[in-house]
C-alpha cells in the first residue's frame, strides 16, 4: 500500500486517521520520540518531532514531520498561509522505516501514540464534521471561516497538480487524547503533494 498514490485518487473519499491509546515503536505514530537516526535538516532554537506516517508498506518507507522555529509561537504567527519546503518551520523527512529512538534531542510535546489508518469512506468536504477529523486524502477542511486567502491558495495548488495528502486535526472521539500541547491549536494542519518526474514528490503545507 502506497499512501501517496492512494491519496492522489481520494477526492470524494478519505481514510480516517485514529489516535490509539497504545504506542507502537513501528509504523504510523504520533508524539513521543522520532524514529531512530532521523532528524530534520535545519535545527532551530525550537525544534521538535510531531508524527510519522508509513507511506509505503512494501518498501517500508516513512515520512516524518518535524516543527521548528524560534519558539512554538512561530506556528501561531504563521497560520493561514501556504508554505513550500523552503520554509523550515515544517520539515518533512522521507526515510527507511525505523523504530522509535531511545533518546533524541527533538522529543515531541505530545505523548507517544500509535496511529491507525482506517479503510476509505465518503468525504463530505468543508463544513462537515466528519471532514474535520485527521485523514489521508479527501478535501481539506479549514476551521476558520475568515481564511479566504488560505482557501484560495490551496485551491490554486490543487489546480496546479497538487493533491491533498494528509490532514491532522485536534483529536476528537473516538481518538485517544494525547497529553501535552497540541502544536496547531484549534486549526487543522494540511500537507499537499505533487508527483515529479522520477517519482519524487514536492510538498506544500499550511494550518488553519
Amino acid at each position: 500500500m502506497n499512501l501517496l498514490r492512494m491519496a492522489q485518487a481520494l477526492v470524494n473519499e478519505s481514510m480516517p486517521i485514529r489516535i490509539c491509546k497504545h504506542d507502537d515503536p513501528l509504523g504510523s505514530r504520533l508524539g513521543g520520540l522520532p524514529p531512530c537516526t532521523v532528524q530534520p535538516t535545519k535545527i532551530d532554537a525550537w525544534t521538535e518531532y510531531f508524527a510519522t506516517i508509513l507511506i509505503d508498506t512494501p518498501s517500508r518507507t516513512e515520512l516524518s514531520i518535524f516543527l521548528s522555529g524560534k519558539s512554538s509561537v512561530d506556528l501561531w504567527n504563521q497560520r493561514y498561509r501556504l508554505f513550500d519546503e523552503s520554509a523550515n518551520i515544517v520539515q518533512l523527512v522521507i526515510h527507511p522505516a525505523q523504530p522509535r529512538a531511545m533518546v533524541s534531542p527533538f522529543p515531541s510535546a505530545l505523548s507517544a501514540h500509535a496511529l491507525r489508518i482506517e479503510e476509505k469512506s465518503p468525504d463530505e468536504g468543508q463544513g462537515s464534521t466528519p471532514a474535520g477529523y485527521s485523514k489521508i486524502g479527501g478535501k481539506p477542511y479549514y476551521f476558520q471561516e475568515q481564511m479566504l486567502a488560505l482557501g484560495s491558495s490551496a485551491w490554486s495548488a490543487l489546480n496546479d497538480g497538487y493533491f491533498h495528502f494528509v490532514q491532522f486535526a485536534f483529536p476528537m472521539p473516538p481518538d485517544a487524547m494525547p497529553s501535552g500541547n497540541w502544536p496547531f491549536g484549534e486549526w487543522a494542519f494540511h500537507i499537499f503533494a505533487k508527483q515529479q518526474r522520477g517519482g519524487q514528490y514536492r510538498f506544500l503545507f499550511c494550518w488553519g
